[in-house]
């Protein structure tokens, strides 16, 4: 994770933003302020920007594809390009530090490399996470040359097998293994800007896999790799484009944490593996996949409400990763509000103070930032407990 940090601030340093650094700086060490005062002293840390829900995967652990045929079938529209362009402005505009372009599957969308060139204009730090089916040569070179500042690659199985039953699609391993070639080919020729990444979401369905996983991927050359625990989201009712009926995430109970020795066993050998110049995960936040799988709940005191915000492309608020995923918004800047009164409206303070109180997910952006706010002592302290 620091060394990923590193390379982002040098990225920042290259483009001559040399305040950059220390405006950041005073923004991280005001959210703790923020969270103990209930309002916040700066824009978010990280914006995620979810331009479709629309899918060329059937994951088992997400139900975006679903959501989008609900949402049409509602008759309600993706926001067209210049609506978009305007939110990208709004998250600049509230001074959001970096903004995460995702889905769904992003590129589906035809005017992804505009809404991505435009936040890069914008100074905003730039990635877009990607399953990688869509990346032939001509996708890579447009990706490498807008100037993003990294790629992320969903990456979950190290067979044919794994990544067909976890991700839904056929060949879904050699079009992953072949969008990572893709873009490093061109890497090369640019240097080592942007960062090519993967992410592996680990379950009971890949966690005998880990090992060839982290093998495989170096051997492609991806500069890091990041982990988090799969999470089990029961769908809520509060919004009208949920599932007709509550479950799990579609692909079972096998998916968990069933086999819960197995599952500690791998987070020992992530450890032992661990190395900071290729794991973007801390070795902190990787200790706590055995909290994770063991059932119990996050001893961080979360503070998501003032780093991150998330906006869809209807146009609806969401304070984090969760809430996105159980489709429970805040608040709709497409006819409601501005994003940024919206960020320093009671109706996100209150969710704020509902957020201060969670501790039901391990999510890796929202984890690794906590655990710059939380005490080693106090987690020690919570764990005990």
């Amino acid at each position: 994770m620091r060394e990923t940090y590193y390379k982002l601030i040098f990225n920042q340093l290259k483009r001559g933003r040399f305040l950059w650094f220390p405006a950041q700086m005073w923004k991280y060490l005001t959210i703790p302020v923020s969270q103990k005062i209930e309002r916040p002293l700066s824009g978010p840390i990280n914006g995620s920007f979810f331009v479709t829900y629309r899918c060329n995967s059937d994951c088992v652990m997400c139900d975006y594809p679903q959501r989008a045929g609900r949402i049409k079938g509602a008759g309600l529209e993706e926001f067209d390009t210049k609506r978009m362009l305007e939110i990208i402005h709004d998250f600049a505009a509230l001074g959001t530090t970096g903004l995460g372009f995702t889905g769904g599957e992003a590129l589906l969308r035809k005017d992804i490399f505009t809404l991505l060139k435009a936040s890069v204009d914008s100074g905003m730090i730039t990635n877009i996470s990607t399953n990688g089916y869509l990346i032939d040569e001509a996708v890579a070179r447009e990706l490498m040359n807008i100037g993003l500042d990294s790629i992320n690659i969903s990456f979950d199985g190290a067979t044919d097998e794994t990544f067909e039953k976890l991700r839904g699609t056929k060949n879904g391993l050699k079009k992953a293994v072949k969008a990572i070639e893709n873009l490093k080919n061109f890497q090369k020729r640019k240097g080592d800007s942007p960062m090519i990444n993967a992410v592996t979401v680990i379950s009971s369905k890949n966690a005998d896999e880990i090992e060839d996983i982290i093998k495989l991927l170096k051997g492609l050359g991806v500069d890091h790799l990041g982990f988090m625990p799969i999470h089990d989201f029961s769908f809520k009712k509060t919004s009208p484009f949920s599932p007709p009926s509550e479950g799990g995430e579609g692909g079972g109970e096998d998916l968990f944490y069933t086999e819960r020795e197995k599952m500690e066993g791998i987070v020992d050998k992530l450890m032992i593996n661990w190395e900071n110049q290729f794991f973007e995960n801390s070795l902190r936040y990787i200790s706590l996949f055995k909290t994770c799988f063991e059932g119990k709940k996050n001893p961080l005191q979360c503070y998501v409400g003032y780093s991150h915000i998330m906006v869809d492309c209807y146009g609806r608020v969401f304070p984090c990763w969760p809430w996105i995923e159980r489709d429970v918004s805040v608040g709709n800047i497409h006819n409601e509000t501005s994003l940024r009164e919206l960020w320093y409206s009671d109706k996100l303070k209150e969710a704020r103070r509902e957020l201060s109180q969670c501790h039901e997910c391990f999510w890796n952006c929202h984890t690794e930032l906590n655990l710059l706010f939380n005490s080693p002592q106090s987690v020690s302290r919570h764990l005990r407990q």
